[in-house]
C-alpha cells in the first residue's frame, strides 16, 4: 500500500515474463494502454464527480457507500473521464491499478490484488463490504469496469512469493 495517491496504471496486457537480464521499462513500455496517467494530484474530473454522484444517488448516497463524496483526484472518476475522453484508451486497458497493486504486481510476477486500504481511496469500493461497488460500471459509465479492476485483498494479507525475475535482478531471496 501507501502508493495509491500517485497514479493508476492502465495495462493493456500484464507481462507475460519479465527478463532479468533487459531494461524493465523497455519491457513494460508495450504493455500500457497508456503512457500518460491521471496522478492525484490531477482535478480535471470535476464533471465525471457529479455525474457519478447522480447515477448513484447523490453525494451523501456516494459518501454512504465509498466513504467519501465523488473527489476528482479518486480513481473512478479519473476512470469515467478516460472512458469519455479516450475511448480508445479506455477499449484496450484491460486491468487498471493503482500503482500500489501495480508494484506489488511487478513483485509478483503477476496481476495482484487491490488492498482494500488504496480501494478506499478510488470512490468505487462498497466500504461496508470492503468490495468492488456491484454497479461499477453503470456508476462511472465505464463498459466493463468491474473486470478491469481485479480482485481485492485485506491490506494485512500475504499476495504471494516474489516473482523470479526481481531475485534474479535485484537479489532478493
Amino acid at each position: 500500500g501507501a502508493a495509491q495517491q500517485h497514479s493508476s496504471v492502465w495495462w493493456s496486457a500484464f507481462p507475460a515474463a519479465l527478463h532479468a537480464d533487459k531494461d524493465l521499462a523497455e519491457q513494460l513500455a508495450p504493455c500500457l494502454a497508456t503512457r500518460q496517467s491521471p496522478v492525484w494530484a490531477d482535478s480535471s474530473s470535476s464533471c465525471e464527480c457529479r455525474e457519478a454522484e447522480a447515477r448513484i444517488g447523490g453525494a451523501q448516497e456516494m459518501a454512504r457507500r465509498t466513504g467519501s463524496i465523488a473527489i476528482e483526484r479518486f480513481t473512478g472518476n479519473q476512470i469515467a473521464r478516460m472512458a469519455k475522453l479516450e475511448p480508445e484508451v479506455y477499449s484496450r486497458t484491460a486491468l487498471v491499478h493503482v500503482l500500489s497493486a501495480a508494484m506489488c504486481s511487478l513483485f509478483l510476477g503477476r496481476p495482484g490484488p487491490t488492498d482494500t486500504a488504496d480501494a478506499a481511496g478510488t470512490n468505487m469500493m462498497d466500504l461496508e463490504r470492503s468490495e468492488w461497488l456491484p454497479d461499477l460500471a453503470a456508476v462511472f459509465e465505464a463498459p466493463h469496469l468491474d473486470t478491469k479492476v481485479g480482485p481485492l485483498a485485506p491490506s494485512a494479507s500475504i499476495a504471494g512469493q516474489i516473482a523470479e525475475y526481481q531475485c534474479r535482478r535485484y537479489g532478493f531471496a
